[in-house]
C-alpha cells in the first residue's frame, strides 16, 4: 500500500513537468528537488552528485512504466464497449507495472547502496515523500489554482 501511494504521488507530480513548455524549468524542478533531498538526508555535494544521477534515472523509469499503464486505463475507461475482460486484463497490467517497478527498485537501490549508505538512501526515500506532500499541499492552496 506505501508503495502504491508513493507511486501515485510521484505520478501527481510529474504532470508540473508538462505544464511548462521548457526543459530548464523541469532542470530547476529537479534541482530543487535535488538540494531538499540532499539536506535532509545528509549528503555531501560529493555524495548528492554520484548518487541523484542514479536516482532520477531510476525514477525516469518507473515513471515510463506507470505511463504506459495509465495510458491503457485511460483508453479502457473511455471506452464505452470495453468488456469484463478488458478491465480484468487492465487490473493484471497494473499488477505487472507494479512487479516491474520493484524490480527496478531493487536493481536501482542495490546500485544506490555501493555509492552511499542505506540510511541516507532511506532518508532520501523518506525525504521524497514530504517533498512530494509539500508540493501536493502548495497546489491545493488557493493562490496556486489556475
Amino acid at each position: 500500500m506505501r508503495q502504491v501511494l508513493f507511486i501515485i504521488s510521484l505520478c501527481l507530480c510529474f504532470p508540473l513537468f508538462a505544464q511548462t513548455s521548457s526543459s530548464q524549468s523541469e532542470t530547476d524542478f529537479l534541482n530543487m528537488k535535488k538540494k531538499y533531498l540532499a539536506e535532509q538526508a545528509g549528503l555531501t555535494s560529493k555524495e548528492a552528485d554520484a548518487f541523484f544521477p542514479l536516482y532520477f534515472e531510476y525514477q525516469r523509469l518507473k515513471k515510463e512504466n506507470n505511463a504506459k499503464v495509465w495510458d491503457n486505463a485511460k483508453e479502457i475507461s473511455q471506452n464505452k464497449q470495453a468488456t469484463e475482460a478488458d478491465y480484468e486484463k487492465a487490473i493484471y497490467e497494473f499488477i505487472e507495472t507494479e512487479k516491474m517497478n520493484t524490480a527496478i527498485e531493487e536493481e536501482y537501490m542495490k546500485k544506490g547502496l555501493e555509492i552511499i549508505p542505506a540510511s541516507k538512501i532511506f532518508k532520501v526515500l523518506r525525504a521524497e515523500i514530504r517533498f512530494n506532500r509539500n508540493i501536493l499541499k502548495n497546489m491545493k492552496k488557493p493562490n496556486n489554482k489556475k
